[in-house]
């Protein structure tokens, strides 16, 4: 177990000197943090509590988890202080192929869809008699051309 502990959940306001003093109950604190935003120098909202020993560390994730601190429930967790070396991370692949979801679909004639493919699209009316389906379908084209015409795209 880990001596270093993370809390999440903090409001705005907290300070260090206020996550100290939560946590001092539980045994003696080597530090107490809340991460700041580097441009506007305002709490993330988490922070971490480092102890002299585990044992104070695992009570205070077993009391303080849940409680309330300065307005908001917060959670608290062991932190996972190492970092993992390079060879530990997984390896991207970039010749990896791509997965079926991500290929670009192909038309009847291999070109590939363009970006607004709204004149591909099949419109279908339920249960519509075949002269319905005539005008339906000259509706349609109309629509499709004067997508195809509009200057925006």
């Amino acid at each position: 177990m880990s001596k270093k502990i993370f809390v999440g959940g903090l409001a705005w306001a907290t300070t260090d000197d206020v996550l100290r003093a939560a946590f001092e109950p539980f045994g003696p604190v080597v530090e107490a943090k809340v991460i700041v935003e580097r441009e506007t120098g305002r709490s993330r909202g988490f922070g971490f509590v480092t102890f002299e020993e585990e044992s104070a560390a695992a009570e205070a994730m077993n009391t303080m988890n849940g409680q309330t601190l300065e307005g908001r429930t917060i959670r608290v967790n062991s932190a996972d202080d190492s970092k993992k070396k390079p060879s530990e991370r997984p390896q991207r692949s970039y010749n990896k192929p791509r997965s079926p979801e991500v290929v670009i679909q192909r038309r009847d004639d291999n070109s590939p869809q363009p970006r607004h493919h709204y004149a591909e699209q099949e419109f279908s009316y339920p249960d519509d008699s075949s002269n319905q389906r005539r005008e339906n379908r000259k509706k349609d084209k109309k629509k499709r051309e004067r997508f195809e015409d509009d200057d925006r795209w």
